[in-house]
Parts: C-alpha cells; structure tokens; sequence
C-alpha cells in the first residue's frame, strides 16, 4: 500500500506541496469560489454556453490532476536525503558522556566519563572543547576539539516518525578522531550520540546551552540527581573481591540534592575559590560498592558568561575536596557535572542534575 512500482510512496511533504499546488491553481484557472460558479452557470441561458463553461471547468481540473500526479511521483530518494542540520546549525550544546574503553590484553577494559561544549557549525564543522578521564590512565580539561571536526544530517523517512538523524567525527589532540552516530530531537534541543568505533562502549548526551548569558545567578536554584561512576577503593575500605573491580575500580552511585545560593559568600574550606564564588550545599546517600553511608556537604562555585562552572565540594564522611566541571543547559534547568580531579584521586565520574520546585523568599 502506497507503494508505486518503482519504490517510492506518496510522503507528506510532498502531498501538502501537490494540495498547495491544486489550489492554487485551480484558483488562477477558474477565477471563482465553488459557489460562484454554480451561480455563473445558472444565470446562462444557452445550452452551448453551459456547454462550453463545463468543458473549461473540466479542462482546469484536468490540468490540475495531471500536475498533482507530477508531483506526486517526485523521488522518495530525494526526499529521505533531505539536509536536517538547520535544526543544530550554529547552535552550541552541553555533552555528558560515560562508557568504557578497551585498550586489549594488555590493559583491557578501563571506565571513562566526561563533558563539554560542542558547537555544530553551519557548512559541517564541529567545534568545542572536551574533558574527560579514562580510568588511572589520563585526565584532561577543556581540549580543544580540533580542526577536521565534521557532522552530516538528513532526515531519516524510514523510521517512523521521521528522525533526523546522521554521523559525526570529532578530533581531540589526545585520543584523536572519533566517531559517532547520532539523533537529533525534532525541535533540534537534544541530541543523542554513540560512539561507533572498535574498543569504544560510549553513549553521549547533549542538551541545548545559551552561552554568553550567564552568571552564579543561573544557578539559583536545587538540582536533584542520580549518579553512578567508578572509584579507586579507599585505604580504609574492605578491599572489593576480584569479580566487583574493573581495571582496579569499584562502583558507586549516590542520589540526593544540592542547593546553589549565589547570595551567600563560598565558604573557607574547600580552599581555592576565585574570586566572586558563592556557595553550595547539598545532601545525598553514597553506595560505595553496596556499603550505605548518607553525607552533606558544602562548597563553593563561580559562574563564567559561557555558561560552564568551576566547583569544589568537601563531604563529612572525610573524602578529599572534589573538583567538578559543570555545563549549563537548557537555561538553568539542567546542569552536566564532570570530574576534573587528577587521576591519581582514582575517580571517573559524570552525571546530570536536574533543577526541581525550589521556594524561597
């Protein structure tokens, strides 16, 4: 069904052309409204006339039906590869990612987490800067993803509903080229990439930034998350059996909340504020590899006009101070966390918080 003999179907797009195209011209051809017309044909008097009158009306609605058929067999080929890269053009997103590498025998498999800031530029070009940890091997912040950089998009009518969707190579001075596959959402506010390279287990998700408009005022609010990632085991921790360590790391994962209040001056400890931070506080519950221990803690954060944050963190439970990256997305109402401590802190971390109902006078 709605099939023709060489492949193609009536899509859409095409039919919402051809059904322009018959109205207007039927419109031009007969210069009347229904209505008009049976008046018109009314008021004439001799057969001959009426005669010629219909033979014109039906001329018109003979070329029409032949123009829309025209239309109609336009190739669903052209349609499937039409360009969909305006929805992301010129637009600059926040990137989380988590995964594994598999660096083979040698090594085998390690965690890696990360984020950043991507912009897709018009005419393909993709630019940006990435920070990521790889297990115990590297830990970089902000590189800047290199020249070369490319992403193609068309909309995908094979899929039901239509998806944007398509492929993407982006360079970094460390690891070098990588590539992706990915989805755009219809409204061209999220993006939903993976990698697609041998040794690489990685999902990455983007959300929409507006950079050049924020402030520590973007943050005024509570962000609730659930995070999981990948820790070195602690001096004092019971050592994890051999079948829950990957590449010498544990799991954790911790759910809670914090608070950011650009109003309150950063506290003293952690040390390291810059200048014009204000302060955080928050809550969660840690599961370090099954063990249950709730926590608070405070720290500080400043808000540069790109949009992305610097932020340290100091728990009760006697963890050192954790330095984070965030990306802010969506206007505030989403923030991407990255670790960015060195590797030798033995973390691999990202997650995604997330603003909720916060009323304060």
């Amino acid at each position: 069904m709605g099939r023709s003999s060489h492949g193609s179907r009536f899509h859409p797009l095409v039919m919402r052309v051809a059904l322009s195209a018959l109205l207007t011209i039927s419109e031009a051809l007969t210069n009347a409204s229904p209505v008009s017309m049976l008046n018109e044909s009314l008021s004439l008097c001799g057969g001959m006339k009426m005669k010629g009158l219909l033979a014109h009306r039906f001329h018109a609605m003979f070329i029409t039906i032949l123009v829309l058929l025209a239309i109609s067999q336009l190739s669903f080929a052209q349609v499937r590869t039409a360009d969909c890269s305006y929805l992301i053009a010129g637009r600059t997103f926040a990137q989380i990612f988590e995964g594994y590498f598999n660096f083979g025998p040698d090594v085998g498999v390690v965690p890696n987490a990360g984020g950043g800031v991507v912009t897709f530029e018009r005419h393909g070009k993709v630019t940006g800067t990435l920070t990521l940890t790889v297990g115990s091997i590297f830990q970089a912040q902000d590189l800047p993803i290199q020249p070369g950089s490319t992403y193609t998009l068309t909309w995908d009518t094979s899929k039901k509903p239509v998806v944007c969707s398509g492929t993407a190579t982006i360079i970094d001075p460390v690891t070098g080229p990588a590539n992706f596959q990915l989805v755009v959402s219809n409204d061209g506010k999220n993006i939903e990439m993976i990698h697609t390279d041998f040794g690489l287990t990685v999902g990455v998700t983007l959300a929409r930034m507006s950079p050049g408009m924020c402030s520590n005022y973007s943050l005024h609010s509570t962000y609730s998350y659930n995070a999981k990632g990948w820790m070195m085991p602690p001096p004092t921790f019971p050592p994890p059996s051999a079948i829950q360590v990957l590449n010498g790391f544990m799991p954790f994962a911790f759910s809670g909340a914090m608070r950011f209040d650009p109003f309150r001056p950063a506290p003293s400890n952690p040390p390291g504020a810059p200048a014009g931070s204000a302060y955080i506080e928050g809550w969660d519950t840690v599961s370090l590899n099954g063990f249950v221990v709730p926590r608070t803690y405070v720290g500080w954060y400043k808000v540069n006009r790109d949009c992305t944050s610097t932020q340290a963190i100091l728990d009760n439970i006697g963890n050192p101070p954790l330095h984070i990256e965030v990306f802010i997305a969506d206007g505030g109402s989403l923030i991407d966390v990255v670790n960015v401590d060195p590797v030798e802190a033995g973390l691999v971390l990202s997650f995604t918080a997330t603003s909720v109902a916060d009323r304060r006078d």
